[in-house]
């Protein structure tokens, strides 16, 4: 996605990145617009057909989609979860400065992850910056070339996990028009601990997955779709895919 591009130009010019969020941010939205990891957020925005969408990102990171969504979709009310505290950091000084610079954002973070249960739970950090999107609730596998092992050395800390049902019922939310989840390997706990956000409440989802990867038990593709039979697939875009709830009343 384009926090793993992003990430490469951060460390090409070696830049803090509350100096340089405007640039940043132009560059989110022109690879959003050229060149998309995934779905573009204009695509997203064609497809949500509403002026207010409420958007979930699950596993915001730094906040790199999140900008993009906050410029291409004006009015949206986004709600971002990370659970990781160095991407907390630099989300909020992106966020800090897009609000300086910008109209009023309806933009809330949440600093826990979101799991089948709820408590705390170990949360494993990779060794190197450039791969920090790829810190996971899922215990990585063994890799047998440890210099292909981006979690080798790396930390491991303890976050705050929820239930997407008592989080959403928590905060209140009647509807979610799309839910972008970028969990590492922790689609299946996910979608476990929020059948009933899923199947009641949410439009579209939009997930990462891996047929073959690097945590253990995690789902593929087939798997996501058996916990999701109130979900139609409608395209894969290379490791992530757009799910349509076709049991919604009241869903264009």
């Amino acid at each position: 996605m384009l926090k793993k591009i992003e990430g490469k130009i951060i460390n090409m010019f070696k830049i803090k990145l509350i100096k340089k969020t405007f640039l940043y941010d132009v560059i989110n939205r022109l690879l959003d617009k050229v060149k998309p990891n995934g779905i573009s957020k204009y695509e997203i925005k064609k497809l949500l057909k509403k002026e207010k969408p409420v958007i979930l990102e699950i596993g915001a990171h730094d906040g790199a989609d999140t900008i993009a969504f906050l410029q291409i979709i004006k009015k949206v009310k986004l709600y971002c979860i990370e659970p990781n505290p160095e991407a907390i950091s630099k989300f909020k000084e992106r966020i800090l400065e897009l609000r300086k610079r910008k109209r009023k954002i309806d933009c809330s973070l949440f600093e826990i992850a979101i799991s089948d249960k709820n408590g705390n739970v170990e949360f494993y950090l990779t060794s190197k910056n450039e791969y920090s999107a790829q810190a996971t609730l899922k215990k990585p596998k063994e890799v047998s070339n440890q210099s292909q092992n981006i979690w080798e050395n790396g930390k491991t800390i303890i976050v705050k996990t929820k239930k997407l049902d008592d989080w959403v019922k928590e905060q209140q939310i009647k509807e979610i028009d799309f839910i972008w989840a970028d969990v590492e390997g922790a689609e299946k706990e996910l979608i476990k601990g929020g059948l009933k956000t899923l199947n009641e409440k949410t439009r579209y989802f939009y997930t990462e997955f891996e047929n073959k990867g690097n945590f253990k038990d995690r789902l593929d593709l087939n798997g996501i779709l058996e916990l999701l039979p109130n979900f139609k697939l409608l395209k894969i875009y290379e490791n992530n895919a757009l799910l349509k709830n076709i049991k919604l009343k009241n869903s264009p």
